[in-house]
């Protein structure tokens, strides 16, 4: 047995229980790119179609109000994949080091 298997044998239950956290961190965060992502697709052809709309002096209000929304959305899943990779990164820190 290696070193580092011994000392993750130690962690028993503990390390089961983190790799669990880990694995349902993964899994929302997975869960939160994709969205992220749509998103800043959607308010960047907003703010095209906002140009577009402004050269041929289109009203634009609706599309502005849209991509103001978006952007809203935009930091809500930026705000939630930073916590869920600050909770990641802290939990597989002690994982990696107890593997060295």
């Amino acid at each position: 047995m290696t070193t580092s298997v011994r000392n993750l044998a130690t962690r028993g239950d503990d390390l089961f229980s983190d790799l669990a956290c880990l694995a349902k961190l993964d899994t929302e965060r997975r869960s939160i790119l994709p969205v992220l992502e749509s998103a800043r697709r959607v308010r960047k052809d907003v703010g095209e179609q906002v140009a577009k709309a402004k050269q041929t002096g289109q009203p634009a209000e609706d599309l502005i109000q849209a991509s103001k929304e978006h952007g809203a959305a935009i930091k809500e899943h930026e705000s939630r994949l930073e916590v869920v990779e600050s909770q990641r990164d802290e939990l597989a820190l002690p994982l990696s080091e107890s593997s060295s």
